[in-house]
């Protein structure tokens, strides 16, 4: 789009996305070309939970629905993962 004649300004309101994202895009295409528009892994947290803790939560969830400080502590004692009681929270929603 930029060699289109669109200017930066322009592109910023098509896109929905900041200035300095345009120009990240832009060098990154100067750089690698077809490359840049691949999504490279990101930095973040790592996930605690396994597929093994989540299906072990929404067991004792069926069996204690609203008693997500019971399920922490389960969890803990159980499977040796401390989690926080909002992400027990998080999956009681989800169930």
């Amino acid at each position: 789009m930029s060699y289109q004649g669109f200017s930066i300004t322009q592109l910023t309101q098509i896109l929905n996305v900041h200035l300095n994202t345009i120009y990240n895009y832009l060098n990154a295409w100067e750089k690698e070309g077809l490359l840049s528009l691949y999504n490279a892994k990101k930095s973040g947290i790592n996930l605690k939970l396994t597929n093994d803790h989540e299906a072990f939560i929404k067991e004792k969830i069926e069996e204690n629905p609203h008693q997500a400080r019971k399920i922490v502590f389960q969890l803990e004692q159980e499977k040796g993962l401390k989690v926080g009681l909002r992400t027990v929270q998080r999956l009681l929603k989800k169930v």
